[in-house]
């Protein structure tokens, strides 16, 4: 994992430690947060929910969880993440009395798994080489710019 800042010295008890930080947390917890506003229906956003989001984005650190030094966990692992975030986002929306969303399971395994059935998932169609003389419009990326465009008479 590349990180956009040396690391950080620090001594703490007499123990030379290096710390990498990262600037993730953008991309790692608003898809989160959305997510979880969105399926439950939120009327609004709340403070208790973004800080909801924040500890669940917290819970996630190799720091806490003893695998690394990082403070926040690599980008790579946001969709796991974010159904962690969605589901105390939307915890914490039920107790603000801010969801909308009627069908909403209780439990918590169970929201998990209801949150990853609603999740999106980019699938993407296989790409074919084709010569650019054999290109469609379309695919030269040429539909609607005018390559077609009819000239029209107007009158003052």
């Amino acid at each position: 994992m590349s990180f956009p800042f040396s690391q950080v010295i620090c001594n703490p008890n007499s123990r030379l430690t290096l710390h990498p930080l990262a600037e993730c947390n953008n991309s790692t917890a608003f898809p989160g947060i959305g997510l979880g506003a969105i399926l439950c229906k939120a009327r609004l956003v709340s403070t208790k929910m973004i800080v909801a989001a924040t500890k669940a984005l917290a819970s996630t650190g190799p720091v806490v969880k003893g695998t690394g030094s990082g403070l926040l966990p690599d980008v790579t692992e946001v969709r796991e993440i974010s159904v962690r975030i969605a589901k105390d986002v939307i915890n914490a929306a039920r107790e603000e009395d801010l969801a909308q969303e009627k069908d909403i399971p209780t439990d918590d395994a169970e929201l998990e798994e209801w949150i990853r059935e609603q999740m999106w998932d980019a699938v993407y169609r296989p790409l074919k080489l084709v010569k650019e003389e054999d290109a469609t419009p379309l695919a030269k990326g040429e539909a609607g710019t005018g390559s077609q465009r009819r000239t029209a008479n107007y009158r003052l």
